[in-house]
C-alpha cells in the first residue's frame, strides 16, 4: 500500500517538474519574441528616421511672427512636434518650446511654419530655431538681423558717362551668402549722391524709377534698380553711395559718374534707361545681345536650355562673323563645375535657325562655341544676325548649388574680336527648371517649343508701322521643378514706341490683363503675372504674351532693343531665383 502511494506521489511531482519547465520555456519564448519585436520596433522607427530628411530651406520674420519653410527631402512622411526657439540677444538668453503639429510628406515642403505660435520676434534680434519631428529628427537654423551681417554687394552705373538732360541707371546687386543662417526680413536698398556742382535746376537728379524690398534668401542675389535723370554741367561727377536700411556700419559701395558732352561720332549706341538705340555709322564694330537662360538646371533629362548672341552691325559697312563664343565662370572655385560638360561624347545641342549644327560645339568645359572661318556670316549694314542654339546642361561639382556664375561672350569679326560680360546665371546640384525668354510667332504654347519658331530679333519692320510681339516665358527643362506662380514676365518697350493696354492681345497662363506702365522718359512697361507654377511636368512648357506696338518714324534703318526678363522664383527645394533675359533687336526700316 505504501508503496502504491510513493509511486504516485512520484508521479505528481514528475508532472508537476514538467510542466514547471514547459511554463519556463514558454516564458523564455515570450521574452525572446518581445525583444524581436522591439528590434523591429526599433528598426522600423531608425529607418523612418533615415528617410526623414527635413531642411528649414527658408525662415524669415514676417509681421513679428516667425514664417518658415521647411521642405523633407526623404521618401518617408514626417510629422513636426516641437519648435525651440533661443533668443541669443536676450541677457541672460531665454529659450521656448512650442508643440506643433504639422505633416510634411516626402519629398514636400510645408510653408508659413511658425505663424500659428504665440512667440513675437524682432527684425533686430538673433534667434536660434530648432525644429524636432515625431521620429526624432532635427533641423536648425540662426535668424540674423541684417545689422549684424556684412553682404557682399556691388554697384553699376550705366552709362558710366551719361549725356547732360539723360538717364542714368543705377545697378546694385546684393548678395545674401550666408550658408549657415537666414536674414530676418526683407531687404529695403537706399542710394544717396553727390554731385560736383552747385545745387540747383542746372544741377539735379530726377528720380523715374526705384526699387522696392524684397527677401533675399541664402545663396541668393537680389538685383536693385534706380533711373535718374541727369542735369549737370558738362564734365560734373556724380558720386553714387548705395547700401541697405539698417545695414552693418561700412556695408555700402560707391561708385561714381559723369556728366559729359559727347558727339555722334564718339559712339556707337544711345543708351536711355531702357532704352536703347543703335545708329552711329562712325564707331566701326559690332555690338552684342545675349539670350540667357536662369536657372540652367541641372535637369537630369536631357532638358535643354536656349542661348544665344545677337550680332547687331550698326555700321555702313558688312561685317563677317567668324566665331562667337559663350563663356561660363563658376563662383564657387573649390570644386569641379561642369556648367556646359564636353566631356565624353559630344556635349548635347540643338542649332536654332540660320546656324547649322555642324557649326556649333563645346571645345572646352564651360564653353559654347558657334565657328564657321570658311563661310563667315556676314551682318549687313544696320542689320543683326541672331547666333542661337540649345544646350543641355553640365553638373556640378559636389557640395551646394551655385545660384549665380558668370557669363560672357565674345564675337570675332572683320572689325575686330570683342567681348560682353556682366550677365550671370545659377545651377542646382539637383533636378531645376531651366528658365527661358525668346521670340516666338505663336499663341499655340506646343508650337512655340519647337526649335523652329524659336527667334532672338524681328527685322523689316515698317517705320511709323503697327507690329505685333510674340514673347515666350518658357521652362526648358524636362523633371519636376518649374517656375513658381507668381512670378512676372517683364518687357521693357523702348523710348519712341507706342503702346497702351488696349494693346495687349492675349495673355493665356497669366493673371488678368497684363499691366503696361509709361514713363516719363517715353519708355514703357509690360508686366505679365504668372498664374500657375509654370512646368512641374515631366516636359518643357511655356506661356505666351502677344501685344501690339506702334514704331518710331525714322530717317533712317535703327535698331531698338527689347530688354526683357522673368523675375520670380523655382518651385523646387533650392527656391533658385529665376532671371532668364533676352534682348531682342527689332529693326525699323523706312
Amino acid at each position: 500500500m505504501r508503496r502504491g502511494l510513493a509511486t504516485v506521489v512520484g508521479a505528481i511531482f514528475m508532472i508537476i517538474v514538467m510542466i514547471g519547465a514547459l511554463n519556463v520555456t514558454l516564458w523564455m519564448l515570450q521574452q525572446q519574441d518581445r525583444v524581436g519585436q522591439a528590434m523591429v520596433e526599433k528598426t522600423s522607427g531608425n529607418l523612418d528616421r533615415l528617410n526623414e530628411k527635413i531642411e528649414i530651406a527658408n525662415v524669415r520674420i514676417d509681421g513679428s511672427k516667425l514664417n518658415m519653410t521647411v521642405t523633407n527631402n526623404g521618401g518617408q512622411p514626417a510629422k513636426l512636434k516641437s519648435l525651440y526657439v533661443v533668443d541669443e540677444t536676450a541677457v541672460p538668453r531665454q529659450q521656448y518650446r512650442y508643440d506643433l503639429d504639422i505633416p510634411v510628406d516626402g519629398r514636400d515642403s510645408a510653408k508659413n511654419v511658425g505663424q500659428g505660435v504665440p512667440f513675437t520676434a524682432s527684425t533686430t534680434s538673433l534667434y536660434s530655431v530648432k525644429l524636432v519631428t515625431e521620429s526624432g529628427n532635427t533641423a536648425a537654423s540662426v535668424i540674423t538681423p541684417v545689422s549684424a551681417v556684412a553682404l557682399p554687394m556691388s554697384l553699376y552705373v550705366i552709362p558710366p558717362t551719361v549725356t547732360p538732360g539723360q538717364n542714368v541707371t543705377l545697378l546694385y546687386t546684393v548678395t545674401n551668402d550666408r550658408a549657415d543662417s537666414h536674414i530676418a526680413a526683407a531687404v529695403t536698398p537706399q542710394v544717396s549722391y553727390s554731385m560736383g556742382c552747385s545745387p540747383g535746376p542746372g544741377c539735379q537728379l530726377t528720380q523715374y524709377v526705384a526699387p522696392s524690398s524684397t527677401v533675399i534668401n541664402s545663396g541668393t542675389t537680389a538685383l536693385f534698380k534706380w533711373v535718374f535723370k541727369v542735369d549737370a554741367p558738362d564734365n560734373t561727377t556724380v558720386a553714387f553711395n548705395a547700401t541697405i536700411a539698417n545695414a552693418k556700419p561700412g556695408n555700402y559701395v560707391i561708385e561714381k559718374a559723369r556728366a559729359k558732352l559727347v558727339s555722334a561720332s564718339e559712339t556707337s549706341f544711345y543708351s536711355e534707361s531702357t532704352t536703347t538705340i543703335i545708329y552711329s555709322a562712325l564707331a566701326q564694330k559690332p555690338e552684342l545681345f545675349l539670350i540667357v537662360p536662369s536657372p540652367f538646371g541641372e535637369d537630369p533629362d536631357d532638358g535643354k536650355g536656349l542661348w544665344g548672341v545677337m550680332v547687331v552691325n550698326p555700321t555702313d559697312a558688312p561685317i563677317e562673323v567668324s566665331r562667337v563664343i559663350i563663356s561660363a565662370g563658376p563662383v564657387i572655385t573649390d570644386r569641379t563645375e561642369r556648367i556646359i560638360d564636353n566631356n565624353g561624347t559630344p556635349c548635347p545641342r540643338t542649332p536654332i535657325n540660320p546656324t547649322p549644327a555642324a557649326e556649333w560645339s563645346c571645345p572646352e568645359e564651360n564653353m559654347i562655341q558657334w565657328r564657321d572661318t570658311a563661310s563667315p556670316e556676314v551682318v549687313q549694314p544696320r542689320s543683326v544676325v541672331p547666333f542661337l542654339a540649345k544646350y543641355e546642361p553640365g553638373t556640378l561639382g559636389g557640395g551646394g548649388d551655385d545660384p549665380a556664375f558668370l557669363i560672357s561672350a565674345s564675337v570675332f569679326s572683320s572689325m575686330g574680336q570683342f567681348t560682353k560680360s556682366g550677365y550671370s546665371t545659377g545651377m542646382r546640384n539637383a533636378a531645376e527648371a531651366i528658365g527661358n525668354v525668346y521670340l516666338t510667332d505663336t499663341t499655340v504654347e506646343a508650337t512655340a517649343l519647337q526649335s523652329n519658331h524659336m527667334f532672338g530679333s524681328m527685322t523689316g519692320v515698317a517705320s511709323g508701322g503697327e507690329f505685333t510681339m510674340h514673347v515666350a516665358m518658357a521652362d526648358l527643362g524636362r523633371n519636376t521643378a518649374g517656375i513658381q506662380a507668381g512670378s512676372k514676365l517683364i518687357v521693357n518697350v523702348p523710348k519712341g514706341f507706342t503702346i497702351e493696354q488696349s494693346d495687349i492681345l492675349s495673355w493665356t497662363g497669366f493673371d488678368d490683363t497684363p499691366t503696361v506702365t509709361p514713363f516719363t522718359d517715353g519708355s514703357s512697361q509690360i508686366q505679365a503675372t504668372l498664374t500657375n507654377d509654370l512646368g512641374t511636368s515631366t516636359s518643357e512648357a511655356a506661356r505666351i504674351l502677344k501685344f501690339r506696338a506702334d514704331a518710331p518714324v525714322v530717317p533712317e534703318k535703327r535698331i531698338y532693343i527689347f530688354f526683357t526678363l522673368v523675375h520670380g522664383q523655382t518651385t523646387s527645394g533650392s527656391n533658385l531665383s529665376v532671371g532668364a533675359v533676352g534682348e531682342f533687336p527689332v529693326q525699323i526700316v523706312p
